[in-house]
Order: structure tokens, then C-alpha cells, then sequence
């Protein structure tokens, strides 16, 4: 006596009719099931081990195939951080360029500014000087004077801060 498989007949049918096109086959999808359940139990083992291992290599197909769309991703991610910093460095450079230069214009108006200044500075130092070096010869003899009397002339006192003896 043999041994019927997991499936009933009817589901087989079932699923074998719909499968095929039309209903005249029916009877033919009646036959291939009625056939399959005559087989060994090894057999229908073999039939159902080898539908699980071709929906596992499905699966495994499926797996590799997200694999290869995540790592695309992460490719195309990594390109645009890449394309990003390029960028942004590009940016900086232009806006460090663009204060170079205005920072050059600025200087190149201010600076002739400060040179008309150093100018006015100068000739007024130099003016000065002069009128020290006219007033040092107008009393210079004066000054000699009361310089040898200074240090010639003793008068010894007491200094202020100092208290008187007892």
C-alpha cells in the first residue's frame, strides 16, 4: 500500500488547474496528481526537498540581489559626501579669494591715507625739534649757569620726612 503525500489530491488539482490555461486540461492536472500521490514517500520527498531548495536559492537570489542594491547605495552615498566636501572646498577657496582681494582694495585706498599721515607726523616732529633745539641755543648759557651753581652751591638741611633728633 503506498503512502499519500502531505497535500491532498484536491489541492494539487487545485493548483495545477490553475496553473494551466484552460479547463479542458483539467482532467490532465487531475491525472498528474492522482499520479503523484501513487509515488513512494521517498520520492515525494525528493519532488517537495527539491521545491524547497529552488525557493531557497530564490531567497538566497533575492538576498544577494539586496545586497548588491545596498551596496550601490552606499556607493552612491560615499560619492556624494566626496562631491560635497569637493564642493565646499571649492566654495571656501572662491570666498577666501574674494576677501583677499577686497581686503587688498581696502588697503591699497587706506594706505595712502596713512602714508599723507606719517607725512603730517613727520613734519611736525621735525618742527618741534627745531623750535627744542632754537630755544636750547637761545638759553643755553643761562641753563650752564644754574647747572654749576646747582651742583656747586651746598646747602645742607634736613629732609623733609625726616624727624628731628631729641
Amino acid at each position: 500500500m503506498t503512502t499519500r503525500g502531505s497535500c491532498s489530491p484536491a489541492i494539487q488539482t487545485a493548483d495545477i488547474a490553475s496553473i494551466l490555461p484552460s479547463s479542458g486540461h483539467l482532467a490532465l492536472a487531475s491525472t498528474i496528481s492522482n499520479i503523484s500521490t501513487y509515488l513512494p514517500p521517498s520520492i515525494q520527498n525528493v519532488k517537495m526537498s527539491a521545491q524547497n531548495s529552488q525557493g531557497i536559492q530564490t531567497l538566497l537570489n533575492a538576498e544577494q540581489e539586496a545586497q548588491k542594491i545596498v551596496q550601490k547605495a552606499r556607493a552612491y552615498r560615499v560619492q556624494r559626501v566626496k562631491d560635497a566636501r569637493a564642493e565646499a572646498q571649492k566654495e571656501i577657496e572662491e570666498y577666501r579669494q574674494k576677501k583677499e582681494e577686497e581686503f587688498g582694495r581696502f588697503e591699497a585706498e587706506h594706505s595712502g591715507i596713512n602714508a599723507q599721515a606719517e607725512r603730517d607726523a613727520e613734519r611736525e616732529i621735525e618742527g618741534k625739534l627745531a623750535e627744542i633745539a632754537q630755544a636750547g641755543k637761545k638759553n643755553r648759557d643761562q641753563v650752564i649757569k644754574d647747572l654749576i651753581a646747582a651742583v656747586t652751591t651746598i646747602k645742607p638741611q634736613p629732609h623733609v620726612n625726616s624727624k628731628p633728633a631729641q
